[in-house]
């Protein structure tokens, strides 16, 4: 997730390619408002959220989204 959508390939080395498809937290969390879930993003326990650079002015974060139905 990001600030915006978007959607791209990125060519990584000789791992191939790599697919990004970015939505924003806005377009997310208005989906789940939409179908009745109330949500809230907390930081992924495992990576702690930090952002990892991963080339060609791309940078990767993780978070989660618990969507609870109300």
């Amino acid at each position: 997730m990001g600030d915006r959508s978007e959607k791209a390939i990125f060519v990584k080395d000789q791992s191939g390619y790599y697919y990004i498809n970015q939505y924003s937290f806005r377009e997310i969390l208005e989906l789940f408002d939409k179908h009745g879930y109330k949500t809230t993003v907390v930081r992924d326990r495992y990576t702690d959220s930090m952002p990892k650079y991963i080339g060609k002015g791309i940078v990767r974060t993780q978070y989660i989204i618990v969507g609870e139905k109300i």
